[in-house]
């Protein structure tokens, strides 16, 4: 019998139980990826050789695509601020040499279409029905804030006693993985290695699943040239076997964070950089 397979009797045997539900191919690095309060997802690619950003929405249970394409003047230096009351928020950067943001273009979720924009706010944050932002007035720079649908200024008075917004769940990074004893990273040890780990091991725990995403050196990486491999797991906590495997990248050269994130039960990453993939883990 092979170690690889005492292991798997080990840990359990029933790798990749759990099957993706949809996978979609964006057209160019899938830079950042949002949830929306309606269930739907915001995307945001960008074509790297000809510096162009375009914003798409898929539905979050089944990947139907609703919209995409859009763009929103700018066609490089803009990006995803925020997301509030089905309302996409969009900044701009104050120079390309200054990369900080300055302005927002409130855009619908539903239809990727403009509904206001301000060039001259900065964003502070956001609420279910406000956004609230920075912007210069008679006596200076002030706080006001915004109805996330019309732009316009709301009293103080009625924006004061919202809801937080809902947020998804992303990992914590472990860097201890291999100095400190805990349940949870004697599983994860048996996933990484501590000869060819590079940086810390993402990690989210739900109430009957352990995700661990890893980046170790793969078998192109040189004394000079480090390249990486970076590998997702679901694991059942309460037997550690392997419920799903997937390599992320296979060939990389630095240590890329936040690869993953859980929203309702549903397991979403981005493989080779482009391909976002759902996995309904119930």
């Amino acid at each position: 019998m092979t170690q690889q397979s005492v292991r798997e009797r080990v840990l359990g045997s029933r790798k990749n139980k759990l099957k993706p539900a949809w996978r979609f191919k964006a057209a160019g690095v899938l830079w950042r990826v949002v949830p929306t309060p309606s269930g739907n997802l915001i995307g945001e690619a960008r074509n790297l050789e000809e510096k162009r950003v375009e914003f798409f929405c898929l539905n979050r249970k089944t990947g139907e695509l609703l919209w995409d394409g859009k763009s929103f003047g700018e066609q490089w230096w803009i990006g995803i601020e925020a997301l509030a009351a089905d309302t996409l928020f969009l900044h701009k950067y104050t120079t390309p040499e200054l990369p900080e943001h300055q302005g927002l273009i409130a855009v619908d979720v539903h239809t990727g279409n403009e509904l206001w924009c301000d060039t001259e706010v900065r964003f502070l944050s956001a609420q279910a029905r406000t956004v609230n932002v920075l912007r210069r007035g008679q006596e200076g720079v002030e706080t006001v804030a915004l109805d996330c649908r019309s732009g316009n200024v709301v009293p103080a008075s009625a924006a004061r006693g919202e809801a937080p917004l809902h947020t998804s769940e992303f990992p914590q990074l472990v860097f201890d993985l291999f100095t400190s004893r805990s349940s949870m990273n004697d599983l994860m040890r048996q996933h990484c290695s501590e000869g060819t780990l590079v940086g810390p091991v993402e990690s989210l725990a739900t109430a009957r699943h352990l995700i661990i995403c890893h980046h170790e050196r793969n078998a192109s990486s040189t004394h000079d040239q480090q390249r990486l491999a970076t590998i997702l797991h679901v694991l059942d906590r309460n037997d550690g076997a392997v419920l799903f495997s997937e390599t992320l990248q296979r060939d990389s050269t630095a240590v890329v964070p936040e690869n993953f994130f859980v929203e309702n039960d549903m397991l979403f990453f981005i493989s080779e950089r482009s391909t976002l993939t759902a996995i309904h883990l119930d």
